[in-house]
This record gives structure tokens, C-alpha cells and sequence, in this order.
């Protein structure tokens, strides 16, 4: 239930800007609310959707000292933001809520996607390309780092497969030159 909380339309709500869903690709996220010009409602959507992963997962890790059900913690934040029941299972992206349940499975691998997505969005500028390769590049390090198969690469599996899928109309518009940049 963290992870399905839509910071993005609560945060432009506060702010009094557009309702996020209304303008850029039409999903309550950060990069959307950025689009509208004000980078602390961008902040503040980021921290919050990071955080509906890592509060959970981290209560989880903490009280029953398992990193295997905070990695399942996380990734059932990233689908509650994905597929919001709150806005008719029409969510955001995932992509800051992804970086707080890697951030909890292993801070380096959450430290290293901050870093690699700042990397390729500063190459690209393009918020979409930036997201999917750090996803798939967590994916693969997660699988590299821990047993194949285990709940900790299963869920990076996951939550990058999520990701990517929820990024299908920013393939479709790359494709056709249309994508946005910053």
C-alpha cells in the first residue's frame, strides 16, 4: 500500500501546478512534475517515491533481519506505484521507487543506479533512456552479485521488467524522433 500512494498528483496538488496526468506522458512522476517547470516539486516527488520503497523494505530488513523479504518488499512498492488502485491502476513509471528497493537490497547497487542513470541522462538527455539501462544494467549486476534465482535477483528481475514495460510508448516515440529531452 506504500508504494501505491501518488505523490506526483499530491506534491502538484500542494504545489497548485497541472495535475501531472494532464500534460508530458500523462504518468504521476517526478520526471513529469519536472516538466512543469518546478524542480523542488520534482525534489520532493523523487524523495517521496524513493522512500515508499525504502521505508518498507527497510522496516522489513530491520525487524525480521532478512534481505530476501525487503527485496520482496520493494518490489511490491514498485508495483503499487506502477499500478496505483488509487488512479485506476494508471501509475508512474517506477523508476524512483526502483532505485529505493535497490537502494535496500544492496546500497551499492542503489548508489551505483543514482550515479549511472546521472551518467546516461547527462549523455542523452532523455529521461526514458536513462531509466530502462539503469534498470537493466541493476538487473543483471543484482544477478551477478547474488544467487541466481534467489528472491534478491528475483525481484531486481522484477522491478527492471516492470520498468521497461512501463516505458513502451517512450520506445514507440524514440523510435519515431519524438521523444522528450531536457
Amino acid at each position: 500500500m506504500c508504494g501505491s500512494i501518488p505523490f506526483a498528483v499530491l506534491v502538484a496538488k500542494a504545489f497548485r501546478l497541472p495535475d501531472p496526468r494532464s500534460y508530458g506522458s500523462e504518468n504521476p512522476g517526478a520526471t513529469n512534475v519536472m516538466r512543469s517547470g518546478n524542480r523542488s516539486a520534482a525534489a520532493m516527488v523523487f524523495t517521496l517515491d524513493l522512500l515508499k520503497a525504502v521505508l518498507p523494505a527497510l522496516a522489513c530488513r530491520l525487524l525480521l533481519d532478512t534481505a530476501e523479504i525487503a527485496a520482496v518488499a520493494g518490489c511490491f512498492a514498485v508495483v503499487g506505484h506502477a499500478f496505483t488502485p488509487w488512479l485506476r491502476f494508471h501509475g508512474g513509471r517506477g523508476v524512483a521507487t526502483g532505485f529505493g528497493a535497490f537502494l535496500i537490497m544492496d546500497w551499492r547497487l542503489g548508489v551505483g543506479g543514482l550515479l549511472l542513470w546521472y551518467l546516461i541522462f547527462r549523455l542523452t538527455r532523455t529521461s526514458s533512456i536513462a531509466s530502462v539501462g539503469t534498470m537493466i544494467t541493476l538487473m543483471l549486476l543484482c544477478a551477478w552479485l547474488y544467487e541466481f534465482g534467489s528472491y534478491t535477483a528475483t525481484c531486481s528481475a522484477a522491478i527492471a521488467l516492470i520498468i521497461v514495460i512501463r516505458h513502451r510508448q517512450n520506445f514507440k516515440k524514440l523510435r519515431e524522433g519524438k521523444e522528450n529531452k531536457f
